[in-house]
């Protein structure tokens, strides 16, 4: 008998902890939206596998990120393709060291947001316009480059961004 109310106390005392556990993360995704929304961001309109690190929203274990808000941002790191959502590389952030995938930016909130970038990776990139019909011109993002002041043609243009394993393709 007494065997039987340790085993049922034991039952539920694993109930309850189990439940804490469930419980934590769905606690942890309203606040990260709760986060999001306080920036002006739809979560339902973002990429699938975001998770919020710092003061940034991450994909792919950090391969591709963006900043929230008025973060305080390092320069763009070696090994990475920086988009700015502002002149002189300032404003908020996006970027990859993601290669041979095309990412489209409306998923992470940056169709047509980019007013400045800077390629600090070894390899060549390139970003479309967006326009239907074939071919959708795009331009060269070539290694080590940059421009800190796209041109009004340009400035805010920008739709997909691919990043190559080559330095020959531009």
């Amino acid at each position: 008998m007494k065997a039987r109310a340790v085993w049922r106390g034991l039952c539920v005392a694993v109930s309850v902890l189990a439940g804490i556990l469930v419980a934590a993360p769905a606690s942890v995704a309203a606040t990260d939206t709760a986060r999001l929304a306080a920036e002006g961001i739809d979560s339902s309109e973002l990429a699938p596998g975001w998770s919020i690190v710092g003061d940034e929203i991450w994909w792919d274990d950090g391969e591709v990120r963006r900043s929230l808000g008025d973060a305080e941002l390092a320069p763009c790191p070696t090994g990475y393709l920086c988009l700015y959502a502002d002149a002189d590389l300032l404003g908020d952030r996006w970027v990859t060291s993601r290669t041979n995938v095309y990412h489209y930016l409306a998923p992470y909130g940056w169709h047509n947001r980019v007013s400045s970038w800077v390629n600090r990776t070894a390899t060549d990139a390139r970003w479309w316009y967006y326009e239907s019909g074939s071919p959708n011109p795009y331009r060269c993002m070539n290694p080590g480059t940059g421009e800190e002041h796209m041109s009004a043609a340009d400035n805010d243009q920008m739709s997909t961004v691919h990043l190559y394993t080559s330095a020959a393709i531009c």
